[in-house]
């Protein structure tokens, strides 16, 4: 059983000819479950959704792609926006005060499913609004020995209030981690050192973590561990633009691990550099084909 926590909203576009708008279902959290169950696994969605019209037609979306809605609460806040620059790299303004999915957790997940997640995964905006952020680490702490916790930061600036803060959270949730994937522009963000391999490695030592996944656009992605460093190049794709394609990236390695059996807790220290250079080789390949679509639209794919 794998659980993705993080925001549902609408992405609010502008056309072609800067007057008109369009909107499509997104938010990172929605992306990920949205990848996975298109790839079909095993996938529980753990947000709030708003009953307004746009939050209908989320949870619509989850039904249609695979996507198991116990843990989804629903609730009269509103949907939030998120306004998307035209752009290949997508600038977002978020329309986000009391929103849906900032109200995660009514109750809290209960024990008949802690004991079955293999896999929890944790990014954006869940991570650092409250109250959902405060909920998000609860979670982690009730999950920690018990099942493999990935965490992608997917950090938005304009949302984060305070630098030094958010850091210091980020630190918190990597006490937790087993797994973090971040882009290279996140990890600027959050570490003054040039040197990239110095700082991931230095991570993965003080926190235990078992491996830290880089991704660089169009240079690939890079995974570290403590044994050893994987490199895969990028697809090329003609790209329409790249909204969700580190979601879909991150859905692509969970996919390959929980295919081939590895979401254990006792395995994913141990997995092969065939199986992880296979699986970053996989995740590129959806996200090329989803940066060839407009806004976030994984493909149904089997793996290769």
């Amino acid at each position: 059983m794998i659980i993705v926590s993080g925001e549902n909203l609408i992405d609010v576009f502008q056309t072609k000819n800067k007057i008109n708008y369009k909107m499509l279902v997104g938010g990172a959290g929605f992306n990920t479950a949205l990848a996975l169950g298109r790839l079909k696994s095993s996938i529980y969605y753990l947000s709030n959704i708003s009953k307004d019209y746009f939050g209908n037609n989320i949870f619509k979306q989850l039904k249609k792609n695979n996507i198991k809605t116990n843990l989804v609460d629903r609730s009269d806040f509103l949907t939030a926006l998120a306004l998307v620059s035209n752009q290949k790299k997508p600038q977002f303004s978020f329309y986000s005060t009391n929103s849906a999915f900032r109200y995660t957790y009514k109750k809290q997940v209960s024990k008949k499913y802690l004991k079955k997640i293999n896999l929890a995964y944790f990014t954006c905006l869940s991570l650092y609004l409250e109250p959902v952020a405060s909920q998000s680490l609860k979670l982690m702490k009730d999950l920690k020995g018990k099942s493999i916790i990935f965490v992608d930061p997917n950090i938005r600036k304009k949302i984060i209030l305070n630098k030094n803060n958010f850091i210091n959270l980020f630190k918190k949730y990597m006490r937790f981690a087993n797994i973090i994937k971040l882009s290279d522009e996140d990890l600027k963000y959050l570490s003054n050192n040039r040197n990239e391999k110095k700082t991931i490695l230095k991570w993965i030592k003080f926190y235990d973590l078992s491996g830290v996944i880089l991704t660089k656009g169009k240079n690939g992605a890079t995974l570290y561990t403590k044994n050893f460093c994987v490199n895969e190049k990028a697809r090329k794709t003609k790209i329409v633009d790249t909204v969700g394609a580190g979601d879909t990236f991150s859905a692509g390695i969970i996919s390959y691990f929980e295919r081939k059996k590895l979401l254990n807790l006792k395995k994913i220290n141990n997995i092969s550099i065939k199986d992880w250079s296979t699986a970053l080789r996989f995740a590129n390949k959806i996200a090329s084909i989803n940066c060839s679509r407009a806004g976030c639209n994984p493909p149904k794919i089997n793996l290769v």
